[in-house]
């Protein structure tokens, strides 16, 4: 990011205050003064656990078709899931 300046597309799995887990997808640029000083950052931040994990019972699927037992695989509304989107800027100051 700092050398860059942007980032897309970046997806890891973080923690909650409460401990527990989601997937995230990031989109930050960094923000600079007049210097080329790094100031802070701007961006989105998406939960994308319901896809992330569709995606991985689709995996899993294809390693043992009887590991979705007969309920057949994943909802299409998980496939498609779009939970949220939150903005965020950090300023480094």
């Amino acid at each position: 990011m700092r050398a860059e300046g942007a980032v897309t597309g970046f997806e890891s799995e973080v923690y909650r205050k409460d401990r527990s887990r989601f997937w995230m997808s990031e989109d930050a640029i960094a923000i600079r003064d007049r210097t080329d000083r790094l100031i802070g950052f701007y961006g989105t931040v998406i939960d994308v656990t319901a896809r992330k994990r569709a995606e991985e019972a689709s995996a899993l699927a294809r390693i043992d078709p009887g590991l979705l037992g007969k309920s057949g695989p994943p909802d299409s509304s998980a496939v498609r899931a779009y939970q949220g989107q939150a903005r965020f800027a950090r300023h480094l100051r």
